[in-house]
Parts: C-alpha cells; structure tokens; sequence
C-alpha cells in the first residue's frame, strides 16, 4: 500500500533512534537497533473506532517494511464491525494475528533480534490492567512503547504512573498531547510526537463518490420552519466526526452551535457519528442533547441577567447592556 505519511514519520522516527540521542536523564532506557526486529503491535483492531482505525494504517504500513504481529486489545471484539471489513483488510489482519500468537508462543528464536511491543491503548488496559484484556506489553519484549491519547487538558490520575512503570517512551499524535502528558507527570524524555497515519490508497480523492442527499445516510434534523423542501441555505459549513460518546464533548458542542447561530447565518453543522452504548436513534439523541444545552443556556443567560440587574440598580447599568440583552433575546427568538 502506498502510506507515505507512515514510512516518512517512521523513517524519521527510526533514524533518530540509530543516530541516537542525548539521554535527558539517567534513568532513560537504551532504545535498541531497528535494523532487524519483530514489532508486536496491541491494539483494539476487531473493535472500530479511533484506536481501532489509527492502528490498522500503521500496521499496514509497518507489515510491508518489519516483522509485524498484532493481537486484539483495550477493547471488545466487535462481529458486526468485523464483517464490513474489506476482504483483503481481514486477511491482513488474521495473517499479522497469527504472527503475533507464532513469536509469543515459540519465545525469542532469533538469536539477539529485539521483539519491540506497542501498547496502542488507553493506559488503563495495559499490563497490569484495570479490566480484562490481552496481556500488553508481553513478557517477550525487549523494548516497551505505548500509544495513546486524550482529548482534554489533563489527564486521568493514574495515567502517568501507569505510563512511567509500564513502557520506555510514550507515543502521541501532536505536541498538544505531549505538553499535556508532561505538564501533567509524565517525564519529557519518554514523550514523541508520532502524527496518525494517512492510508493513501483509501483515502483517494479520485475514488470519493458523490455527495449524498439528505436520505439513508443523511439525516437532517433541521430547526424550526425548515424541512427537506424548506431546508436552510448552507452558506458556512461545520463538520464534526465522534462516536456518540459525553467524553467527545457533544453536549459542549451542541451548546456552542445554537449559542452562536441562529438560521439568518446559514450555518450548517454536519456530524458523522456512530452509537457508543447508546440508542441508534440519532434524531432523538441529538435533540435531547440540544434540549440540555439549550436550558443550561437559559442558565447562563438568566445568570447573566440577574448579575446586570444588580449592576444597573447599583448605578453601574448601562444603555450598552440594555442592547445586548435585546440583541440575546432577539437571537434566541430565531
């Protein structure tokens, strides 16, 4: 496959490591040599979702330049998932499974060659874990890494111990991640920014079909006064991609859009999720998150009113306040 973005970031990667580099502590383990080594790679690939997907374009990657094995963790196998698979990604899959239970099975065969383990997970799953799951990293491996993420400015409370006992260098995707990580315990030396693979093959502008109408694999839900044969003009565009999951912050977002827009602007804000322990009635989701938002608005705008109540009796009220409170309520009338 032709994942460029893979082999660049990892040719980088693994050249730094050959060069080797200025160790920041004492304590900062030796990273071995990548010229011949067994990659055993962790992750939720039977699941779907972001681990899932993000895993399976380094894999696929990595498959055609090292020794790769991979094994189901961090998450439940998901049947349904798995049968939508393409058939060539299956195959990949199931091959790379089988290389993974050979070298953890038979133990080291090949003389010095270093087994590298991958623990693409949430830090929860790896070994000891939090709930039951594959064991990651291995007993086999001669060199610990872990992958993950989290998408808010701090981190779970056990994460950096667990992160600090458990692997040698933590992977995440951008330097946000690895600002937060570090802010919040995690040692500096052990963190690498590793961006997300692009499977380019996949991911084909000259293969993307038309845009879909509002039907099947659209669903409008649309405001007061509009309809299929009435819809609102899209002149500004917003897309978000999650699972239907409160961690991803929908209830946030929902806020921030009917906070912001009212159907003069033309904003159109597209959402392409999937259920996460959840009904599958989209429609209804998302309106009854829009109805929380929508009174934990009227909370904050009753708030804010009654502080420039206290204000203007106070003597320090204002023509200019009186204006936004007809300009919120004008707002909030559309």
């Amino acid at each position: 496959m032709k994942l460029a973005f893979v082999f660049a970031v990892f040719a980088l990667f693994f050249a730094c490591i050959r060069a080797g580099q200025t160790q920041a502590e004492e304590d900062e383990p030796r990273r071995p040599p990548l010229d011949n080594i067994t990659l055993l790679w962790s992750a939720p690939f039977y699941s779907g979702g972001g681990y899932c997907s993000e895993a399976h374009d380094f894999v696929q990657g990595l498959a055609e330049i090292f020794d790769v094995g991979i094994q189901q963790h961090g998450d439940s196998y998901n049947r349904e998932y798995v049968n939508k698979l393409q058939i060539e990604k299956r195959q990949l899959l199931g091959e790379l499974d089988r290389r993974f239970r050979d070298v953890t099975a038979w133990g080291f065969q090949r003389g010095d060659r270093p087994i590298i383990s991958v623990c693409h997970s949430e830090p929860g799953a790896w070994h000891p874990p939090r709930y039951s799951t594959s064991r990651c990293p291995p007993k086999i491996a001669t060199y610990k890494v872990g992958r993950t993420m989290f998408e808010t400015d701090r981190l779970p409370a056990a994460w950096a111990d667990k992160i600090t006992r458990t692997v040698d260098e933590v992977w995440v995707p951008t330097s946000f991640h690895r600002r937060i990580f570090a802010d919040n315990g995690v040692q500096p030396w052990r963190i690498h920014v590793i961006g997300e693979a692009v499977d380019t093959e996949f991911f084909d502008k000259s293969k993307a079909l038309p845009h879909f109408e509002w039907g099947e694999h659209v669903l409008p839900i649309f405001g007061e006064g509009q309809s299929i044969t009435n819809p609102v003009v899209c002149k500004r565009k917003y897309v978000s991609i999650f699972k239907w999951e409160k961690r991803k912050g929908y209830d946030v977002l929902l806020q921030a859009f009917d906070a912001e827009f009212s159907k003069r602007d033309g904003a159109c804000l597209f959402i392409k999720t999937q259920a996460y322990h959840s009904s599958l009635d989209f429609d209804k989701l998302v309106r009854d998150a829009l109805g929380e938002a929508r009174a934990r608005q009227e909370e904050v705008d009753e708030r804010e009113r009654g502080e420039r109540r206290e204000r203007k009796e106070g003597g320090g009220g204002g023509k200019e306040e009186e204006e936004e409170e007809k300009d919120a309520k004008k707002k909030r009338s559309e």
